[in-house]
C-alpha cells in the first residue's frame, strides 16, 4: 500500500511548497487510507479514485478550499466526515459499496455541494444504494442544494437507457444517384479553375465596388464635418 507523505504529495503534484498545490491528482495509486492531507491549504481539485479507500477520514478545514472530490472506485461504505468541505461543490462516489440511504447522511452538512454521482447517467459503476426505492428523491431530500444526481439535472425528467433497443428500418433504403461526372474532372485543376475563376472575379468586383463605396462615403462624412 502507498502512505500519503509530504514527499509522495511532492513527487505527486510536482510542487516543492504543499501550500500551492491547486490540484491533486493520485487515482490508481495503490492508496488505502486518507492522511497527511493538513497542509494543502490551495487544494481546489482532488482524485482520488481507483484506490482501496476504505472511509472517509482526515478532511479537516485546513481543505476548506476543495471544490471537485473524486472518491469513485473505492471501498467506501458511508459518506461521512465532510462537513469541513464547506466550498465543496461536487463530488463523485460512483463504484463504492454504499448501500443504504442511511449511509449517504453525509451530504447533508454539504452547502455548497451542487453535482453529486452514485452512478454514472446510464446506470454503469452504480453503487448499491441506487438500487433502493425512491433513490433520486431520497437523495435529493437529503441535500437541497444538489442541482445534478448522477450527471442528471434535478429539474429534467428521468433519462431512460435501454441495453436493447429494436429499430425500424426499411426493409429497402433508396438510392441517391449523384451526377458527379468524370472523376478527372473533379480532380483535373484546369476544370476547376475554369468553373471558379468567374466566380471569384466576379467576388472581387463586388468587393471593390464595396470599398469604392466607402471611400465616397468617407469622403462626404468629412465634407458634413469640415461644414
Amino acid at each position: 500500500m502507498v502512505l500519503i507523505t509530504n514527499n509522495f504529495l511532492k513527487l505527486a503534484s510536482g510542487e516543492f511548497d504543499l501550500k500551492t498545490i491547486f490540484t491533486l491528482l493520485l487515482s490508481d495509486k495503490c492508496i488505502d487510507k486518507l492522511q497527511n492531507l493538513d497542509a494543502l491549504e490551495s487544494l481546489r481539485w482532488a482524485d482520488f479514485s481507483k484506490n482501496k479507500i476504505v472511509r472517509i477520514e482526515n478532511l479537516n478545514p485546513n481543505l476548506s478550499t476543495l471544490m471537485f472530490l473524486n472518491l469513485s472506485h473505492n471501498q467506501i461504505q458511508r459518506v461521512s466526515c465532510l462537513e469541513s468541505l464547506t466550498n465543496l461543490q461536487s463530488l463523485k462516489l460512483n463504484a463504492n459499496p454504499i448501500g443504504r440511504l442511511a449511509d449517504v447522511q453525509g451530504i447533508i452538512p454539504l452547502k455548497a455541494l451542487t453535482h453529486l454521482w452514485f452512478q454514472n447517467i446510464d446506470g454503469q459503476d452504480r453503487c448499491p444504494v441506487c438500487s433502493t426505492d425512491n433513490y433520486r428523491d431520497e437523495i435529493l431530500k437529503l441535500n437541497s442544494n444538489i442541482q445534478s444526481l448522477d450527471s442528471q439535472r434535478k429539474n429534467l425528467p428521468d433519462l431512460l437507457f435501454k441495453e436493447e433497443c429494436d429499430l425500424d428500418l426499411p426493409d429497402s433504403v433508396p438510392s441517391w444517384e449523384l451526377e458527379l461526372g468524370n472523376i478527372d474532372d473533379i480532380v483535373n485543376p484546369t476544370m476547376v479553375n475554369d468553373k471558379l475563376n468567374p466566380l471569384v472575379a466576379d467576388f472581387e468586383n463586388k468587393v471593390n465596388e464595396c470599398k469604392k463605396r466607402l471611400q465616397e462615403s468617407d469622403k462626404m462624412l468629412k465634407t458634413m464635418v469640415i461644414a
